[in-house]
């Protein structure tokens, strides 16, 4: 594509942007403030312009090499700017985030496991001196069978076995480990 001719139609000064009306006609041109160069004051509407039709990522046209008509460019060289981190670059720094952030999570939720675990052991290897003889007695065989409730059990030794190997359980509510303390295990 050559060089196109057109009026300014829209400027935005305070966002930097605006658009160009091609004198031979078509669609409106996208135009932004850096496309201008290096110039002595602010694009205006109504200036009459030259520039160079340009396709974006989109594929949408936009004006590149742009001139204002008897208004000249300076010669001194724009500020270098820093280049922009590619979207692929943000995005992989994103997932690793993510993925960091999910290891320590799990890391996290491993030593919580561990402790708990031995927390448990300490606490249940040898026999608490509230565990009643007969119906409690720890012989008794139990199965997960989705209990969840004090309500639910039958013994101490049940309500011990459901909150140490099964899901769920709602039976500890001041979590001392200690199950059903007002109904069974007191």
């Amino acid at each position: 594509m050559g060089e196109i001719h057109g009026t300014l139609v829209t400027w935005k000064s305070e966002k930097g942007f605006g658009f160009i009306r091609p004198i031979d006609g078509g669609k409106d041109v996208f135009v932004h403030i850096r496309d201008f160069g290096n110039i002595s004051r602010s694009p205006k509407v109504g200036d009459l312009v030259k520039f160079q039709p340009l396709k974006d990522g989109a594929g949408k046209v936009r004006a590149a090499d742009v001139y204002i008509d008897g208004l000249r460019r300076h010669s001194r060289m724009p500020k270098k700017r820093k280049p922009k981190r590619s979207q692929t670059k943000s995005m992989s720094r994103a997932v690793e985030t993510v993925l960091y952030g999910a290891l320590i999570g799990g890391l996290i939720i491993v030593g919580i496991n561990w402790y708990i675990s031995k927390r448990d052991k300490q606490s249940y290897s040898a026999t608490p001196p509230f565990i009643r003889a007969g119906a409690d007695a720890p012989s008794q065989d139990f199965r997960c069978e989705g209990k969840e409730h004090c309500s639910q059990m039958t013994s101490c030794a049940e309500a011990r076995f459901y909150l140490r190997s099964c899901p769920n359980t709602k039976m500890d509510g001041d979590s001392d480990g200690i199950p059903c303390e007002s109904q069974w295990c007191n």
